[in-house]
């Protein structure tokens, strides 16, 4: 099922030569459907965060580890759709056929325009994480 990539002891299956490091990125939640675009199928799932590195998301059904993928999606209300390239770096697995399954994947060759509109979002939600904190404190 799975191709021979590591295990990170966490139960997600890792990408040949994945590191299990510390994440370059600032990750923050991320919401909404996301198509998975590989060469067999189109996989469907939903966003559950992402960085201006990759994205994680949840679906019953992905693509293996070290396969290339193309996502599309929308992060912004009143924004044109997000295509880009991708690779997926681990997949966490489930025994239960109704229960979904993880996936990390890592973007490539990001368009600058894009790799903006991702920022553009991260720096949003940011704010609104820091006004939440400040409006708790009294």
């Amino acid at each position: 099922m799975f191709n021979n990539g590591s295990s990170d002891g966490r139960g997600r299956i890792l990408a040949n030569n994945q590191e299990t490091g510390a994440k370059k990125f600032q990750r923050v939640p991320a919401f909404g459907l996301v198509r998975v675009h590989s060469l067999e199928k189109v996989y469907l799932g939903n966003l559950v965060n992402i960085s201006c590195g990759g994205l994680m998301l949840k679906a019953r059904e992905l693509p293996e580890p070290d396969e290339k993928i193309t996502l599309s999606f929308n992060l912004l209300p009143g924004r044109r759709e997000i295509f880009l390239k991708a690779v997926v770096v681990w997949v966490a697995g489930t025994s239960d056929p109704h229960m979904p399954r993880g996936m990390g994947v890592r973007f490539v060759n990001l368009d600058e325009g894009i790799q903006e509109q991702i920022g553009e979002y991260i720096e949003k939600l940011s704010v609104m994480k820091e006004l939440r904190m400040e409006g708790g404190k009294a």
